[in-house]
């Protein structure tokens, strides 16, 4: 009678209820289930881009470094046969130098 007059109202049986609740619940899980499978996915991403990032930065810092080490030491040799020649230089023009002394007293 209170239905009856009221057509806004509804009754729903008890196992009406229950598979309502369960729908809701497996759209819930489902839901859940679906930004679980989101987030993994967008972690394992950008793990993998933080593993290729500092592989890509070592390469780029090794390279530079190698590059770095080898002009170094290019200058270095070239520095060291600079000096080199300038002590042979200076050795070769004492040699004349105490050859002229030696040959002007003689």
């Amino acid at each position: 009678q209170i239905v009856s007059g009221h057509p806004q109202l509804s009754v729903d049986s008890l196992y009406a209820a229950i598979a309502q609740n369960e729908n809701f619940l497996q759209g819930t899980q489902l839901a859940l289930g679906v930004a679980i499978v989101l987030i993994g996915c967008f972690s394992v991403m950008n793990l993998l881009n933080t593993i290729l990032t500092g592989i890509i930065v070592r390469r780029n810092r090794r390279r530079k470094s190698l590059k770095c080490l080898k002009s170094k030491v290019f200058k270095s040799v070239l520095h060291i046969l600079n000096l080199y020649e300038k002590v042979e230089f200076f050795q070769k023009q004492s040699k004349i130098e105490i050859r002229l002394f030696i040959g002007a007293y003689h």
